[in-house]
């Protein structure tokens, strides 16, 4: 029942990798619930407002937007987030959870005031090299949407660790029917102009209302504590600082070609990679929520063979989840392009093709990637892996883009992927002295689902 989702009475113990007895806990399942509830909902909201974009304005204006997106991913190099260890380190902080979330909110704003400035001079750079003033207002605008954004985030992580999941899902979903709802009015105003100052007021109002309910659903009240500098310090030290920077340059290889592109080649190119990136966004759902569950689970398994088998079960989940929904997102590719764009499929399939392939291979080495970050060493992971390839990947794409070989860039994309996979294998072996087993279900696992199906009426509890 309801009660039963919020309130977290501890459920049976569960055998689930080696070694490792879990009670798990009936608040836990109901956040995880709900976390995916709000992850469906955000997909159907991307679909939706993607088809209302892209039906009401012409690639030039989606151009506009996807320059704006390949910047962001660029600035994004700066949004350092201490607000993570809230995750990883709740136990440890939760007596000063107010100070440390007002800490990081304060962080937040000075960091958020340095990016913006930026994004004013970057957009009077576009102006003065010869592009419409409309890119001025486009860019600034996401930026900003962007910035309100992370601050939503943020909340939503303390939501999320104190098991009120199912509030911040409810509000999510409320702002993006509203939000959709506000979309149509494009059919009204038309421009790219409106789309985004929409964009922003979306993003401030929701950020500014997780503020309001984090002080009636969880009693948060900002205020700032005499060592609110040294609690961000001690944040970045322990862990934020390479784990943003390894984000960072993910999220750099896999969007910003759209900047790079956006100095060399038409617009009307430019607009089909954006298009086609929207569409590619979709194949993050279930390896997302997979990447977060390896996460948890690392950080409860201490011997390497328990670790061997969260890496191996969830590596093949990942694969398995990875590839047949690239199969699925290929059979309705063309349908689904069909039905969004109004001048034709044109090349939007083939990048989007390219660059879901891309994404996939990334997405099934997911596991190997959370290992990585938590145990092994984490600084050799970016020094020697993540930096260089990036680096390789970004000259790779400024390359094929000036010789106006877009088609290059999905080829680079993959190529990334795969070299990110097997090096970041090669690491956790070396450092984590682990190894992806060849055996394909555990009796643990056997078991966890036997508990599952019990549990909810699907077999009789003696029989599990």
């Amino acid at each position: 029942n309801q009660e039963g989702w919020e309130k977290g009475n501890i459920w049976e113990n569960i055998n689930l990798f080696g070694e490792l007895i879990l009670k798990l806990n009936i608040a836990l399942i109901g956040t995880s619930f709900f976390y995916t509830i709000n992850r469906v909902a955000l997909k159907l909201f991307e679909v939706l407002s993607l088809w209302i974009l892209v039906f009401l304005l012409p690639k030039e204006d989606i151009a506009l937007i996807g320059i704006s997106v390949g910047f962001i991913s660029i600035l994004n190099i700066l949004n350092l987030s201490p607000y993570r260890r809230i995750f990883k380190s709740y136990e440890q902080i939760k007596d000063r959870l107010n100070d440390h979330v007002s800490a990081y909110i304060l962080f937040w704003g000075l960091k958020s005031i340095a990016m913006f400035l930026l994004a004013i001079i970057a957009g009077i750079f576009y102006i003065t090299i010869g592009y419409p003033q409309e890119l001025f207002i486009v860019l600034n605008g996401l930026v900003l949407a962007y910035l309100f954004g992370n601050l939503q985030l943020l909340m939503q992580e303390v939501f999320f660790v104190k098991f009120k999941q199912k509030t911040a899902t409810l509000f999510n979903v409320l702002s993006m029917i509203v939000f959709l709802a506000s979309l149509l009015l494009l059919v009204l105003y038309p421009s790219v102009e409106f789309y985004v100052t929409l964009i922003v007021l979306k993003a401030v109002i929701t950020a500014a209302g997780f503020i309001v309910l984090s002080k009636t659903d969880i009693g948060f009240i900002f205020s700032v504590s005499r060592d609110a500098k040294k609690l961000v310090e001690d944040a970045i030290r322990e862990f934020a600082i390479y784990d943003h920077v390894i984000g960072a340059s993910i999220e750099l290889v896999s969007k910003v070609f759209l900047f790079v592109l956006g100095f060399f080649v038409v617009k009307a190119v430019v607009g089909d990679y954006t298009i086609a990136l929207s569409l590619v966004n979709f194949l993050t759902f279930f390896p997302l929520i997979i990447y977060r569950t390896t996460m948890l689970a690392i950080t409860r398994t201490s011997t390497v063979e328990g670790l061997e088998k969260v890496l191996s079960a969830f590596t093949k989940y990942a694969v398995i989840f990875s590839a047949i929904q690239y199969v699925v997102f290929l059979l309705v590719l063309k349908f689904i392009i069909n039905n969004v764009v109004h001048d034709g499929v044109g090349d939007i399939w083939i990048y989007a093709a390219m660059l879901g392939l891309g994404v996939t291979v990334f997405s099934a080495g997911q596991p190997i990637h959370a290992v990585a970050l938590l145990r092994a060493d984490i600084s050799e992971y970016f020094n020697k892996i993540i930096l260089p390839i990036t680096g390789i990947a970004v000259v790779g794409y400024v390359i094929a883009a000036y010789f106006s070989q877009p088609i290059f860039t999905g080829v680079i994309f993959i190529s990334a992927a795969i070299i990110i996979n097997v090096l970041a294998y090669l690491h956790i072996k070396k450092h984590a002295k682990v190894r992806i087993r060849k055996q394909f279900i555990y009796p643990e696992e056997k078991e966890a689902i036997r508990h599952l199906l019990a549990k909810i009426g699907v077999v009789e509890k003696n029989k599990a």
